[in-house]
């Protein structure tokens, strides 16, 4: 039969495949176009008719582009990927025809190939949903495929990156590891421990870190250490440790034992337990000195006074003593109100700048002074523990200093609340929490706000130098996007900024380029271009200050019809200096600059404990949430579970809508102290709720 020829290189292959493409992919395009498909030679084939039948349809491929799946179109494919072509990959893949079923018995494994090199064009691709929908469909038709533990490690990397539960744990072996390169075994080994962490499965966590003897793996004992910590059951314990009796993990498994056992108040059985591997160890002096270790974790246990609480606060710094005092003041006021075990609660006070005044502190190097006042923190937590036995600590109210006191309160399993501006500090330190406020989840309340109550859809937002001013801006700015609003002009203001003139020019239209005749007209008349205000709402997140000479300008811009949005820091008694505030709204957790509400009580309650003074300031939210801290300590401790601090810890990672003076405090995965936060207006000289 006479073949059919055809002009090559003209038909489906689109211009942009050309445009940027390697030479070896250029080079295989006009491979495939210009040369004409064979027939293999299949066994069991003779028949002429059915060679001519294989004849036609190679000539009807060459027409429609269609290529023969085979080994060697597979093989070219896969030295696509090699170069990154991947788009190219799935159009050269697009173009394969299965053949017909029976005709040779590596149907199967062609198929499998094809798949596979699928799965892994949209993997390097970024098609996240596709690989999960393809590595799906692969695991339930080729599980016994040639690359099967690749295509495990794309869809375990996929649904890791997503934060999900991986699939089909039970199929791993030790065999997926030793199919893979280095790389790619380090993370399908973390994505498998990580998400047995996760699950809570423990025992299946230390499994992916042992070689096909069953001995760990040397260069992976970082893990053991994280595995180890957050085990919370004794039984995860003891089936650990009868299967590492002889390992080095042993004696970090034995510690974790006796802390669980100390955290459920068995103090008998850690001491009876503690008193067996001494016995154990009389031959083993190695084994004997680690034990100390121990003995001090019981000893420090049962030393622990559940009314007695460390305070690490900068008591004598230039400028910080005052917050310090005011977070102070809140805690001596809880303490009227609590009792634990039938006695008032005992505040040991540590000064976190005590070395600030000394002449050597003065001759260090900022980067020294730093490491000294971490130094000193640190020493104050063991000092705190040690020798006065707190159940917890409040403070410091640093970021630094903060993270010190979270790096020791691991040491000695003690929880600790900072007071710091700085969110998340909490997220690599369990034992470290933070109660304040925090102004990135103030912007995503305001933005919600905005557009489902005050229904705004265009934005203007400002934001003062430093990288916490831009991402509160940016909190602010996802939102809005998250939600279909729209961001239609950013400025950087200054913190004493008093001229708003170029940012309003440039946000109604002054800054814009004006035709001839407009030009002509405003020269003669001698006024300025009309203002266009085209958005409908401000985010300025400053103090009082800065927002009465920004929302003037706005007046001036006649502008003053928009919403303006503010954060916590207009929420003070200045803000009654404010004019014009009927389109302000700004939120807090509570109004603190009224005390015509639920708080007065509180407010007269300070009056009374501190009138004496010669300079009376009434409480700020500093006050309140040093009062509040101490009072979620307080009614912790009145459960006897919580007597250890372990379990205090974990009673305070809890916590969920538990309610305080001024609201309901829940606690995320970062150790965020979290209150609901409320939308707030001012009428009069009174701020008030808006819901």
């Amino acid at each position: 039969m006479q073949k059919i020829k055809i002009i090559s290189a003209t038909f489906f292959t689109p211009l942009f495949l050309w445009i940027g493409t390697s030479a070896m992919a250029q080079s295989f395009i006009s491979q495939s176009l210009n040369s004409q498909t064979e027939i293999a030679e299949y066994s069991g084939i003779s028949d002429t008719k059915e060679s001519e039948r294989l004849s036609i349809d190679s000539d009807v491929g060459e027409l429609t582009g269609r290529k023969e799946l085979n080994r060697d179109n597979l093989q070219q494919i896969d030295d696509l990927t090699e170069i990154g072509e991947y788009n190219l990959v799935l159009s050269e893949l697009e173009k394969l025809e299965d053949p017909p079923e029976g005709l040779f018995n590596s149907n199967f494994a062609l198929k499998e190939y094809k798949l596979f090199l699928s799965i892994k064009a949209h993997y390097h691709l970024g098609h996240t949903s596709l690989v999960e929908e393809l590595a799906d469909q692969y695991l339930m038709k080729y599980v016994n495929g040639d690359h099967f533990h690749w295509i495990y490690y794309y869809l375990s990397s996929v649904l890791h990156s997503q934060g999900r539960e991986l699939k089909q744990v039970y199929l791993v072996t030790e065999d997926f590891f030793s199919d893979l390169p280095k790389q790619e075994r380090h993370n399908l080994r973390k994505y498998l421990i990580e998400d047995a962490l996760n699950q809570k499965e423990f025992l299946s966590a230390v499994y992916f870190l042992e070689d096909e003897n069953g001995k760990l793996i040397q260069g992976y004992e970082f893990w053991i250490d994280e595995i180890i910590e957050n085990i919370s059951e004794l039984d995860d314990i003891e089936q650990i440790l009868e299967r590492y009796d002889k390992e080095e993990l042993f004696y970090q498994l034995q510690l974790r034992k006796v802390q669980l056992l100390i955290r459920d108040g068995r103090h008998p059985q850690a001491e009876d337990y503690y008193n067996q591997l001494v016995l154990e160890a009389e031959s083993d002096s190695d084994h004997f000195e680690k034990l100390v270790e121990i003995y001090e974790v019981i000893r420090l246990a049962k030393d622990t006074r559940s009314y007695k609480i460390g305070v690490i606060l900068p008591f004598s710094h230039k400028r910080f003593k005052r917050l310090a005092g005011e977070v102070l003041d809140g805690l001596e006021m809880g303490m009227q109100k609590i009792e634990v075990e039938g006695r008032p609660i005992q505040l040991v006070l540590k000064d976190s700048s005590q070395k600030d005044a000394s002449p050597e502190f003065k001759r260090l190097s900022p980067k020294l002074q730093l490491l000294e006042k971490q130094q000193l923190v640190k020493n104050h937590v063991k000092d705190l523990v040690e020798n006065h036995g707190v159940i917890a600590i409040l403070g410091p109210l640093a970021r630094s200093t903060s993270l010190a006191a979270g790096e020791a309160a691991k040491e000695y399993r003690i929880p600790v609340i900072s007071f710091s501006l700085t969110e998340n500090l909490g997220k690599d330190h369990p034992f470290l929490f933070r109660f304040q406020q925090n102004k990135l989840q103030e912007a995503k309340v305001l933005a919600n706000y905005a557009m489902d109550y005050l229904h705004a859809q265009r934005f203007v937002l400002f934001y003062s130098a430093g990288s916490k001013s831009f991402d509160i801006m940016q909190s602010f700015a996802d939102e809005i996007k998250s939600k279909g609003g729209e961001i239609v002009g950013i400025s950087r203001i200054s913190p004493k900024q008093k001229d708003f003139s170029n940012a309003f020019r440039s946000f109604t239209g002054g800054l814009r380029k004006l035709s001839e005749e407009e030009a002509e007209e405003l020269k003669r008349t001698r006024e300025q271009p009309d203002p266009i205000v085209d958005f409908d709402a401000i985010f300025l997140p400053t103090g009082t200050r800065t927002l009465k000479v920004a929302m003037d300008f706005a007046k001036f811009f006649e502008a003053e019809k928009v919403w303006f949005l503010s954060g916590s820091s207009v929420n003070v008694r200045e803000n009654q200096l404010l004019d014009n505030t009927r389109r302000l709204r700004f939120v807090d957790t509570y109004p603190v600059s009224s005390v015509k509400t639920y708080l007065q009580p509180f407010f007269e309650a300070h009056w009374k404990f501190y009138n004496f003074r010669a300079h009376y300031y009434t409480p700020t939210n500093y006050t309140i949430y040093g009062y509040e801290a101490l009072e979620i300590i307080g009614k912790l401790m009145q459960n006897q579970e919580n007597f250890n601090r372990e379990a205090l810890k974990n009673a305070i990672a809890s916590l969920e809508s538990f309610r305080v003076l001024t609201g309901e405090v829940s606690v995320d995965q970062d150790g965020e102290l979290n209150k609901q936060l409320k939308v707030l207006k001012i009428v009069g000289t009174d701020t008030v709720e808006v819901f």
